[in-house]
């Protein structure tokens, strides 16, 4: 598994509704979200992301992410991905995430 962080803009006038996510070469990948609460760290997917007109959602540690899963091989600090989200009006938006620590 990995985890994959990302800042994602909405210069639009509406509301951007994010569906699906992929990473390239990997089995499953999802919206995913971890909170504490009580002491506990709960984790949970989710199928839509709204990024708010004229704003940003910033996805990053212990909180919004994406977790990539079914890796094919173990990824060095050389290597990137390519990530593509999907909108509800049916367009794609594709970034390359590079690997870090």
């Amino acid at each position: 598994m990995a985890a994959i962080y990302l800042t994602i803009h909405n210069p639009t006038d509406t509301t951007l509704v994010l569906t699906g996510v992929s990473v390239e070469g990997v089995a499953h990948s999802t919206f995913h979200e971890s909170r504490d609460s009580a002491g506990m760290s709960h984790m949970a997917d989710f199928d839509s992301l709204p990024v708010p007109s004229h704003d940003s959602v910033v996805l990053g540690p212990r909180g919004l992410h994406i977790m990539a899963h079914g890796l094919p091989r173990a990824l060095t600090m050389r290597d990137s991905v390519r990530v593509t989200v999907r909108t509800r009006s049916g367009a794609s938006l594709t970034a390359v995430a590079k690997v870090r620590e």
